[in-house]
């Protein structure tokens, strides 16, 4: 299993690799130079990816891709804050509760964090915190689709096998 990890490991390293080649190339033919559009863009759905294959190994792998989705997430929030916003709280949180795709990509980000402290914290042992990851992945995946100006079949896919697969994780639980 921690083959596995490892594996995962190198290919988000090789995937965060690959996008700088493609800046420095972008940059040397073309003249575009990083855009931190895109990193917003990708840092969002391998926060979703990661969170999504979490849930599906063991417990100290699961916990340990977790981590990196949180991490993806925070990347994520802060590119969000910076471009967005430069910062401005004040204006930032005016934005995200005017909007509702933001308000679902927010909660899902305490979410994450208060899941995260807790643990950390090793308090609310006889509560099962995976149930609020499950809602966390709930709330990012309403995120991604209402953000979306057109859903076509990746967006239906990915709603489908979502919420087969939280339907079948709470299904085990109340079995």
């Amino acid at each position: 299993m921690q083959g596995i990890i490892e594996a995962c490991m190198l290919l988000i390293l090789l995937g965060f690799g690959y996008y700088g080649i493609l800046n420095v190339e972008n940059q040397i033919l073309y003249g575009i130079y990083f855009s931190f559009e895109a990193l917003y863009f990708y840092t969002g759905y391998l926060a979703f990816a990661l969170l999504f294959v979490g849930l599906w190994l063991p417990k100290p792998y699961g916990r340990i891709i977790g981590i990196l989705a949180l991490g993806a997430t925070c990347l994520h929030f802060l590119i969000f804050m910076h471009l967005d916003f430069g910062l401005d709280l004040k204006l930032m949180t005016q934005k995200i509760l005017s909007e509702k795709p933001l308000v679902a990509g927010s909660l899902s980000f305490l979410v994450m964090v208060l899941v995260f402290f807790v643990s950390l914290l090793q308090a609310f042992r006889r509560f099962k915190m995976f149930l609020l990851v499950y809602l966390s992945l709930f709330l990012a995946l309403l995120h991604i689709l209402m953000l979306q100006k057109i859903l076509d079949a990746f967006y239906y896919l990915l709603l489908g096998i979502t919420l087969c697969a939280l339907a079948f994780k709470v299904w085990r639980i109340v079995k």
